[in-house]
């Protein structure tokens, strides 16, 4: 029983990594792409940003439970 508890919180976590290197490497790209446009900010990266995380996300908590 705990084996198999220990082995789910483990892919738990494991997810919840992927989400977050994911989730950071989409906000440095959205960064790094604003700063090319520094002389005007780019009102469309934050909107980009959030459409593009919300389907790991929700994949993330499809494995979970």
């Amino acid at each position: 029983m705990s084996a198999g508890l220990g082995y789910k919180l483990s892919e738990h976590l494991k997810v919840l990594g992927n989400v977050g290197l994911v989730s950071l490497g989409r906000f440095e790209s959205a960064k790094q792409r604003d700063g090319d446009w520094s002389a005007t900010p780019n009102p469309n990266a934050p909107h980009k940003f959030d459409t593009n995380l919300q389907p790991v996300v929700s994949l993330g908590l499809s494995h979970t439970f």
